[in-house]
């Protein structure tokens, strides 16, 4: 425990068991509230969005069983507000605007990495749609990432693209040509369910180490994405403004629900 400012910041060590749940905010407080007999926050409820047709979407790779991309219309990049500024920084995080501010709390908050494009850098196919295709990447691809830094690819990568290029090296890092700046007015926002071998795999092989890998290579569960996703929408629309447009979903590998019997004679 870390007292600064008069507060006091918990660190928490998770053990990979109960990363799926617990590598979050929402998640210790989910298990300090079962502990202690609390009530937690109730969650908004699941968001119901459109389908558009301004978006194609493309799974071609089996290291990805799950992919939403939401398109919001009309934002503004501001800076983030104090509030967001001071969260960020005690979790080691600098701030760099509202809407990719936001992303990275939201990963803090419910354990799921999020990633926003700017819509006018993601290639247009004949129809008129943003092209987007979940693959693998081609030997020797290339890539200039937002750490600044050039990485050569191999097929045992995987990337979200365009009909073009490579946007980003899936669950691991975002492309620095695709990425969100004072000039974006739309954004698409990137929510992933990535298979946890690959993505380590990825991670150790290009020697980068992330928050968003950290969860991802730990198996998440596909669920974080619908606690997420109505606070995504609420809390950057408040922020940079904009208007939803819709959304587009493939789910190639649905999650189950599971129900565990537990005798409370045996356990007592």
């Amino acid at each position: 425990i870390v007292d600064k400012d008069g507060e006091s910041i918990i660190d928490v060590k998770i053990l990979p068991n109960r990363a799926h749940d617990c590598l979050s905010h929402y998640g210790i407080a989910s298990e300090v509230c079962s502990v202690l007999n609390l009530k937690r926050k109730d969650l908004l409820p699941k968001e119901n969005i459109s389908v558009t047709d301004k978006i194609s979407l493309n799974i071609s790779t089996k290291y990805c069983s799950r992919q939403i991309f939401v398109l919001v219309n009309g934002v503004k990049v501001n800076e983030s507000p104090e509030w967001l500024k001071e969260k960020l920084a005690s979790q080691g995080s600098r701030s760099i605007n509202a809407i990719v501010d936001m992303t990275n709390y939201l990963t803090f908050a419910f354990g799921q990495p999020m990633h926003a494009f700017d819509a006018k850098k993601v290639s247009v196919n004949k129809k008129g749609q943003y092209e987007f295709i979940i693959r693998d990447a081609n030997k020797g691809e290339k890539i200039t990432l937002l750490d600044g830094k050039e990485y050569a690819l191999d097929s045992t990568n995987m990337v979200i693209a365009d009909g073009d290029k490579a946007l980003d090296v899936a669950g691991v890092m975002g492309g620095k040509e695709s990425g969100v700046s004072d000039d974006t007015t739309d954004v698409i926002l990137s929510f992933s369910s990535f298979d946890p071998v690959s993505i380590r795999k990825t991670a150790k092989a290009l020697g980068i180490r992330t928050d968003a890998s950290h969860r991802f290579e730990n198996e998440i569960s596909q669920s974080l994405i619908d606690r997420v996703l109505p606070y995504a929408i609420q809390n950057i629309t408040e922020l940079s403004g904009g208007v939803v447009a819709g959304m587009v979903e493939v789910n190639k590998i649905p999650q189950k629900e599971t129900k565990v019997t537990v005798s409370l004679d045996k356990v007592s």
